[in-house]
């Protein structure tokens, strides 16, 4: 387990996860990482948001929150001050192969790009039946998780992926992770579903970790000035690559573990209490 020292003569960079890290499943966010938040880039120091997402399924009341940069799509897509760093899309010729079997299959998915989400109109309709149901999982007055997607009537028309969502009553996730795991890198539903199985599907160069790594290089930062902040299995990487991990107490074993500090939960003001204990206020 790393230590950490603050050291009021440096800038901070700081990347977060959403949804359990600073806003509450239900769509709030608290006072205290609203002002936390403030409090960090008011000092100097940089934060940016580190989601799974692509950028269109980022809330606009997240965004409101004020961040310099935004990590998006699992590490896929990478923007510091409002330049691109990195774009990392899916190949054509794997992204189609993977398509057209697991469509052949019956499984729905989701293509995730900068601009959109996008699904074959043969499956419009069980996707949004999916969005919908998915909706009902959460709590009262939570924003849209799974955005409605543009229908596009052929998968030949796919450009700039950067994720795909996968989502089967009957398709067990193993089943696809066996036929495709060489050349692709796979993460489970990061949310309540309404359905068995599915997960989420990048390039194999992608994860939060190796974003991580892009912007330490392209920015010239020391390790030790970055603070990665999350709660779920998607977050490991992004927790481990940082010069020190932070996982919220409501987080998943596999986040704690591999956590620097597990911060109180996000019902209890975990993330602003994180960045008080380590001396930052």
């Amino acid at each position: 387990m790393r230590k950490f020292t603050y050291d009021p003569a440096k800038r901070y960079t700081i990347l977060t996860d959403i949804d359990g890290t600073i806003r509450r499943f239900n769509g709030i966010i608290p006072d205290s990482t609203r002002e936390t938040i403030r409090k960090l880039r008011e000092r100097g120091h940089k934060v940016l948001i580190c989601s799974g997402r692509p950028e269109p399924e980022i809330e606009q009341n997240v965004l409101d929150l004020g961040f310099d940069g935004v990590i998006s799509a699992g590490g896929a897509c990478i923007t510091m001050d409002g330049k691109r760093i990195a774009d990392i899309t899916i190949p054509v010729d794997n992204l189609l192969a993977l398509a057209r079997d697991l469509v052949k299959r019956g499984v729905v998915c989701g293509f995730q790009s900068q601009s959109a989400v996008y699904v074959l109109d043969a499956q419009e309709e069980a996707y949004r039946s999916i969005s919908d149901r998915t909706q009902k999982l959460l709590p009262p007055g939570a924003d849209r998780l799974l955005l409605l997607p543009k229908p596009i009537q052929a998968l030949e028309k796919l450009r700039d992926i950067e994720k795909l969502m996968f989502l089967s009553d009957d398709v067990p996730h193993e089943d696809v992770i066996r036929d495709w795991g060489e050349k692709f890198r796979f993460l489970p539903v990061s949310f309540p579903s309404p359905v068995p199985f599915g997960g989420e599907i990048t390039s194999l160069s992608v994860n939060k970790g190796k974003a991580v790594e892009i912007l330490i290089r392209s920015l010239g930062l020391e390790r030790d000035t970055v603070i990665g902040v999350g709660d779920g299995d998607n977050d490991i990487e992004l927790i481990e690559a940082s010069g020190f991990g932070i996982a919220m107490g409501n987080g998943t074993e596999g986040a704690r573990k591999a956590a620097d500090l597990v911060a109180e939960h996000i019902e209890n003001d975990g993330f602003a209490k994180a960045f008080k204990s380590l001396g930052f206020f």
